[in-house]
């Protein structure tokens, strides 16, 4: 399948890519902030990530916008939101250091075997 603007800009795709900006947007104000300074705000952020990516996968599906893009860019979001909420919590409870770690450790496994995945299935077509 090409990567057109048909399948490039569909709204779950800008769903997405809307949710990697939030978890920035939080990144940003969290740190210049602090937890205890913008709880209503941050909550807010996540709150509003949350509902985006709920819809994306609704409005995919129901819509039949699923896109070859929209399954790498949905999952990249999550993990970024993941990640940045990790990072800043840890800041606040420097135990989450492991979680940290270990939620790197997995993501790095996965990648790898996502990507030997893929490299087998292409040669097999």
């Amino acid at each position: 399948m090409k990567l057109d603007k048909k399948h490039i800009f569909t709204i779950p795709n800008i769903l997405s890519a809307f949710r990697i900006i939030l978890a920035f947007v939080f990144l940003i104000i969290f740190y210049q902030s602090g937890f205890s300074g913008k709880k209503n705000l941050l909550t807010c952020i996540i709150l509003l990530s949350a509902i985006t990516d709920f819809l994306d996968g609704k409005i995919a599906r129901k819509f039949n916008m699923v896109s070859e893009l929209g399954k790498i860019l949905d999952p990249v979001a999550d993990k970024v939101t993941q990640g940045i909420l990790i990072l800043c919590l840890m800041k606040e409870y420097p135990l989450l250091k492991w979680l940290f770690a270990l939620f790197a450790v997995k993501e790095a496994f996965m990648g790898i075997v996502g990507a030997k995945a893929l490299k087998k299935t292409a040669h097999n077509d």
